[in-house]
């Protein structure tokens, strides 16, 4: 068995152990992983997902609009949704409401999302996992949501 593979087995292993968690054991697990880099390295490959690697046809299909948009306008919009953010808590919960993009990122975790466990030797590889359990939980519980603690960012200086 190569690398990849122990990864992947290793996800699916850790993917079977998270789906059994509560509501509460999953928040937990979460809140833990907070100090880790995975909240920043799922919206950063997200974004990449929206802007490069995603599939182009898809993108286009799960725009809310009526009308349909060329992939090159989507984009543009979403340059300008995500100008200024930085990859956070904050910014997962923005798209989380954007009715403009909540769609992209729910396919985005359930089709693309693990390719970042496994695609590096990622040594948060169980941490990463939460998360993405976490952020799919969360579109199927909303309340979760709620127990997310967001920082206001102090201004004076």
């Amino acid at each position: 068995m190569d690398m990849q593979e122990s990864s992947e087995q290793e996800f699916y292993n850790d993917e079977t152990l998270l789906e059994a968690l509560t509501c509460e054991e999953i928040l937990d697990k979460y809140q833990k992983s907070l100090k880790s880099n995975s909240i920043k390295l799922i919206l950063s490959h997200f974004n990449d997902f929206m802007l490069q690697d995603g599939d182009q046809i898809v993108i286009e299909s799960l725009n809310s609009d009526s009308k349909t948009k060329k992939i090159s306008q989507i984009r543009k919009e979403f340059i300008s949704f995500m100008k200024d953010k930085k990859f956070n808590q904050r910014t997962f919960l923005s798209i989380f409401k954007s009715q403009r993009f909540q769609k992209h990122f729910q396919y985005y975790l359930s089709y693309y999302s693990s390719d970042i466990i496994y695609q590096k030797n990622q040594k948060d590889a169980f941490s990463n996992a939460v998360v993405i359990h976490f952020f799919k939980r969360c579109f199927s519980i909303p309340k979760l949501i709620n127990s997310m603690k967001l920082y206001k960012k102090n201004k004076d200086k």
